[in-house]
């Protein structure tokens, strides 16, 4: 029997005390025997009514029959005789979230081997369009019991609420799925959820926020500390100022400039739109369109597949650009090496460096295979002196000579490559360097088939291209978008 025992009536006879008592809420009614004397026979219409007065209703007949009978051969364990119903509890209303929401508390996780990256905070989940995102589960009303006297036990109610589509969710047909229309993270505002393509950090980028990586846009209000990295894959905006850190983007990136401290590290920028900066310095950029930068570039390395512009100064380094490079001022007084490659895909150059750079390490080993072999090449051939070594030497000799064979035939093979690379031509190549106001002594000029050291200084504002093949030269200022082939057809026009 359950604590919640409350004893309704007891009745005595000259044979016998009758308990009838409730439990589970008044849902039981149970019955109990007392004899008093032996041979007591009791009567189950006595007991009806008993149970009759006291307004039990629901009554399990067998169950009465069983207690009347055991009665009668003098057992008094309780027995239930009559049963009514507990309240079935409904469901609450709930949004099942099939994508972790935004939010401030950090989430990090563990690898494999139980280390935990403490600059991947995990803020929030990259969610593609077409992805559902949330699951809704109604409310469902609970069914009310009843005691065994007939009295109603209401069913606790159910929380039920509402929720709302926010910006860029589609909810089902049938009210059920939630569904992103963009690609974003996903946004839980009490009864609303939505999808935001954009994420914005009001503050620095450190190990409050970590590394982000967002299929949106995103929008950094403060710095990226040295080395963090952001992307944001539709464009990326960072109003402070960038360390040695890396910033990526598919779209366009907007910087107010990145300093990469001179150090190994350094700064690093990959850029799959435009990229605007007031200034660079020690950074690594690689720019799919152009760029644009207010100040200055220092000590970088820049590779762009469009047209860079400065409207400072570009100071140390290498510029490659493929739709050519304007500048204020080019280099400086003092000389520090400052390259300059206008009308050339850096990808050829890169290519280009790999080859020879492997080409030298074939080389060198070649060379120390031929150092290990020395006079010794010639004397395994020399059938005087062939007996006179022993297996072992005669075995290395054999394996070196193998070696290098191998060595010669993997720098052929670099060599050819080396003949059939080349500066596929396009019609976005534009080798051309525009100086608006000076160039340095010391500066290195690159063009499509020329490569100069100016060994004075230079003033603007001109054009530097190149003209009849192998020759730079030097004219009048045109804008950066005029390709040199309208620039030569016109000065043919001109002097015919």
């Amino acid at each position: 029997m359950s604590e919640d025992v409350e004893i309704l009536t007891t009745v005595q006879t000259t044979g016998y005390e009758l308990c009838v008592a409730l439990c589970e809420r008044q849902t039981e009614c149970r019955l109990s025997i007392r004899p008093l004397k032996r041979g007591v026979f009791v009567k189950k219409e006595d007991v009806l009514d008993v149970l009759r007065e006291q307004g039990i209703r629901h009554l399990l007949e067998l169950d009465l029959d069983i207690f009347c009978r055991d009665a009668a051969q003098g057992k008094r364990d309780d027995v239930l005789v009559a049963r009514g119903k507990l309240p079935v509890p409904g469901r609450d209303a709930a949004l099942e979230l099939r994508v972790r929401p935004t939010t401030e508390k950090r989430h990090y996780a563990e690898d494999r081997e139980g280390n935990v990256d403490f600059k991947n905070a995990g803020l929030f989940e990259n969610v593609a369009a077409g992805t559902p995102i949330a699951v809704w589960h109604p409310a469902v009303p609970g069914e009310d019991g009843f005691t065994v006297t007939g009295k109603t036990l209401p069913a606790e109610p159910v929380n039920d609420f509402t929720i709302e589509c926010g910006p860029n969710v589609e909810r089902s047909a049938d009210g059920l799925t939630f569904t992103a229309l963009v690609d974003g993270r996903v946004i839980r505002e009490d009864r609303r959820i939505s999808v935001s393509d954009r994420f914005e950090i009001p503050r620095h980028v450190d190990f409050d926020v970590g590394n982000i990586d967002f299929i949106g846009h995103v929008i950094v209000r403060g710095d990226v500390m040295d080395g963090f990295s952001v992307r944001g894959r539709k464009s990326l905006t960072v109003e402070g100022n960038a360390g040695a850190c890396t910033l990526q983007s598919d779209g366009d990136i907007t910087i107010t400039g990145m300093t990469g401290h001179d150090s190994a590290a350094g700064g690093h920028i990959q850029c799959g739109g435009n990229l605007q900066a007031k200034y660079l310095s020690d950074a690594t950029v690689i720019c799919n369109r152009t760029i644009q930068v207010q100040n200055e570039i220092i000590r970088s390395v820049v590779k762009c597949m469009g047209a860079v512009e400065v409207e400072g100064t570009l100071t140390g380094g290498c510029c490659v650009a493929l739709g050519g490079v304007q500048v204020g001022q080019l280099g400086t007084r003092h000389g520090m090496e400052t390259e300059v490659i206008a009308g050339i895909d850096y990808h050829y150059l890169d290519r280009v460096e790999q080859l020879q750079d492997d080409l030298e390490n074939t080389q060198m080993k070649m060379e120390q295979v031929n150092i290990m072999l020395g006079p010794q090449s010639e004397k395994d051939h020399d059938d005087g002196n062939a007996g006179d070594m022993p297996e072992t030497l005669r075995t290395r000799i054999r394996q070196l000579q193998k070696e290098l064979t191998k060595l010669n035939e993997h720098a052929d093979r670099l060599l050819q490559q080396l003949d059939d690379v080349g500066a596929t031509p396009t019609e976005t190549a534009n080798p051309k360097v525009n100086v608006v106001r000076h160039a340095n002594t010391g500066s290195v000029v690159r063009l499509s088939n020329i490569k100069h050291r100016l060994v004075e200084p230079l003033q603007g504002p001109v054009t530097l291209m190149e003209r009849f093949g192998s020759h730079l030269f030097v004219t009048e200022l045109t804008p950066l978008s005029l390709n040199v082939r309208e620039i030569e057809r016109l000065l043919d026009k001109t002097q015919a």
